[in-house]
Formats: C-alpha cells, sequence, structure tokens
C-alpha cells in the first residue's frame, strides 16, 4: 500500500514538472529559444547584460554565420538579446 502510494505521487510530480516545463517553454520568444537552442551547443550562454544593445548585433551576426544561422534566427536573437539587456 505504501508503495502504491509512493509510486503515485512520482507520478503526480514528474507530470506537473512536464506541464510546467513545456508551460515555461511556450511563453519563451522565438530569439530567446533559437539563442538556447544554437548557442549553448558551443558554449555557455553568455547574460543579456554581458554587451551593449549597440555590441550585440556584431557579436550575434558574427557567431551566426559562424553556427550557419538563418537570417530570421540571428534578427531573434539579437531582438532577445536587446530586449533583456
Amino acid at each position: 500500500m505504501v508503495r502504491l502510494l509512493i509510486m503515485l505521487i512520482m507520478v503526480a510530480v514528474i507530470t506537473i514538472s512536464c506541464q510546467k516545463s513545456d508551460l515555461q517553454k511556450e511563453s519563451r520568444s522565438p530569439g530567446e529559444i533559437a539563442f538556447r537552442s544554437n548557442c549553448q551547443t558551443c558554449h555557455i550562454l553568455p547574460k543579456t547584460d554581458m554587451k551593449t544593445d549597440a555590441e550585440w548585433p556584431a557579436m550575434v551576426n558574427r557567431y551566426g554565420e559562424k553556427a550557419k544561422l538563418s537570417v530570421a534566427q540571428v534578427n531573434d536573437i539579437i531582438a532577445y538579446l536587446i530586449a533583456n539587456n
């Protein structure tokens, strides 16, 4: 009986955790999604305040080219970084 109760609690916790994760993903902008999924493949993600609004475009364009990102992805990432700077 105790094992069944523990298993039910574990299933509930996992279900709630997965739902919370899905909600967090849905609330992310395209720029944040592109930033997180592409930039961290090569290095630790920089903080958005690491560069000024004027510096981010050059950096993202340079590394975006190396990462073969689309123009839309680069623009989305730049917009995300500047908006959260």
